[in-house]
């Protein structure tokens, strides 16, 4: 095609916009309207709110780490935990029982407006809820947990109760464990106790002969093994006694008092400018399904 032709072509298909235009701007204009009364009236707004929390190092309250030395109390005695505490957290964060869990509590099915004879419902509830909860690692290595709700109140609640289940959810089995070893120990304890209790009442019991050198070194042995016993009883007692948060919390959330969505220019300017388009190829694919009639037309009667 020739630049004639094109120009001719354009020249043509701007006659036929300019033919049509009263019905293109009436068409954009009441979409423009539309919009905007849709974006005031209808669009709910929504609000973000997000916590920041960083893994804490886990093993720093442990009887090893309290009275160990660099040796024994191993590299990571800092403050913060490493990827495999994050990813912990991550876990927890993702699970479907602490889902379920912030589901049931804040009654979501029926804040998204679904009703009990809604099908699939907990399904349903589970799709809307992941759609507005997000849990992320930054690149500052900070885990974020996010939740973008219409109520604010609602959205700051939910993840600061989130950021506390998970931590103690992640703190249990280790704060279980310090206390079934304080157990074990006593046991242990009470156990050697008893011997040492036996040693010297047969001690007592017999003349300064060979036999009582021999209860006697035995007697030592078994003070020393108490003694031992002793420390390590009252050091996982310390240790247990000792609360390890499974995470910093750098960040609280909070009702936000701005909305994140929906951005209403930019919902009317789309509308708008697609409404303006789609006018256009509308009126062009009339304009050429006419021409395409007037010829069919015309072949049809220089043929009779």
């Amino acid at each position: 095609m020739s630049q004639e032709d094109s120009s001719n072509a354009l020249l043509h298909f701007l006659a036929r916009l300019l033919k049509f235009k009263g019905l293109i701007i009436s068409t954009t204009l009441m979409a423009g309207v539309a919009a905007v009364l849709i974006s005031l009236y209808v669009l709910k707004p929504y609000y973000q709110s997000f916590a920041l929390v960083y893994p804490t190092n886990l093993t720093m309250h442990e009887r090893t780490s309290l009275f160990g030395n660099a040796s024994t109390s191993g590299e990571d005695g800092g403050y913060y935990g490493t990827k495999h505490d994050a990813n912990r957290i991550l876990t927890v964060a993702n699970s479907q029982w602490l889902i379920q869990q912030m589901i049931a509590k804040y009654n979501l099915a029926e804040h998204y407006g679904l009703s009990e004879n809604t099908p699939y419902l907990a399904s349903k509830t589970t799709e809307k809820f992941m759609d507005q909860f997000q849990v992320y690692k930054t690149e500052e290595d900070a885990i974020r947990i996010n939740y973008i709700d219409t109520d604010p109140e609602l959205a700051a609640n939910l993840i600061n109760d989130m950021v506390q289940i998970i931590d103690a959810t992640i703190t249990a089995p280790i704060q279980r464990n310090k206390e079934a070893m304080v157990v074990e120990m006593e046991k242990q304890l009470d156990s050697n106790k008893n011997a040492l209790s036996l040693i010297t009442q047969k001690i007592q019991s017999l003349p300064d002969t060979a036999q009582s050198n021999i209860l006697n070194s035995q007697f030592e042995q078994q003070l020393s093994r108490v003694e031992e016993l002793q420390q390590l009883v009252d050091q996982y007692s310390i240790a247990a006694s000792t609360n390890t948060p499974g995470l910093e919390v750098i960040e609280r959330a909070y009702p936000a008092e701005r909305k994140i969505k929906p951005i209403r220019w930019l919902v009317c300017t789309v509308s708008v400018i697609g409404t303006f388009i789609l006018s256009c190829l509308i009126v062009l694919l009339y304009d050429g399904f006419q021409r395409l009639q007037n010829a069919l037309g015309d072949y049809t009667s220089d043929n009779r």
